[in-house]
């Protein structure tokens, strides 16, 4: 909350100003459970600051049970592979294909009606994982997606948390090309979407049940 509030108070004054915020973090909870953390985000929003969080990695749950992925305001972010895994069981013939839904992310349908208010749910998915293997046992295994880690070098992590970054880029991208309205902003992210009705593709985890839309990959407009 102190970093939103040093966002809120700075991102005029700062040159190029701050016009997206990624939160690669979240917990259980619900809408209002904390009025002043909500608070932070609608000010942001309504000062053209995107704030773009993770969707959580939590298969059994949907957006609305975690906070701030539950926030209308927010652009929340769930998550797919970026290449087809492999398969080394012999009671099963599929693969997780290539945009292909997270076995462990959270989802939730877009609902735009929300109290008139800015939609709640997934806003689009992007990758966070580079693969997803089935091993010897028949479970599914996640192959990192590569990244900077602190400290220098590069390093390989799984979750929502590395695909909200995806479309937090994108964002900036479209804020150089003159958007500023954060609503805008994610009509763009979910009418540019790649596979609109066709990803993210359904995982072969039993853990895995979809919300019953498939928003598309993210993808530079």
């Amino acid at each position: 909350m102190d970093g939103l509030k040093w966002v809120l108070d700075n991102h005029a004054l700062a040159w190029p100003p701050i016009t997206v915020v990624n939160l690669s973090l979240g917990r259980p909870g619900s809408l209002d459970d904390n009025p002043p953390l909500r608070s932070l985000v609608c000010l942001l929003h309504d000062a053209g600051v995107a704030v773009v969080v993770a969707a959580k990695n939590d298969p059994f749950s949907e957006v609305s049970q975690h906070v701030p992925a539950t926030y209308p305001e927010v652009i929340a972010v769930a998550s797919t592979t970026a290449e087809a895994g492999s398969n080394q069981c012999r009671r099963v013939s599929f693969v997780a294909e290539a945009d292909t839904a997270s076995y462990f992310t959270t989802d939730g349908e877009f609902d735009d009606e929300t109290n008139a208010e800015p939609g709640n749910g997934v806003t689009v998915s992007a990758p966070d994982e580079r693969l997803e293997n089935i091993n010897k046992g028949c479970r599914l295994t996640s192959q990192g997606i590569l990244s900077t880690q602190l400290g220098g070098g590069t390093t390989r992590n799984s979750g929502t948390s590395m695909a909200a970054p995806h479309v937090a880029g994108i964002v900036a991208r479209l804020v150089q090309q003159g958007q500023s309205d954060v609503e805008a902003i994610r009509g763009i992210l979910r009418t540019s979407a790649d596979m609109i009705g066709e990803a993210p593709k359904y995982s072969p985890s039993t853990a895995y049940t979809s919300d019953g839309e498939q928003e598309g990959v993210a993808q530079v407009p």
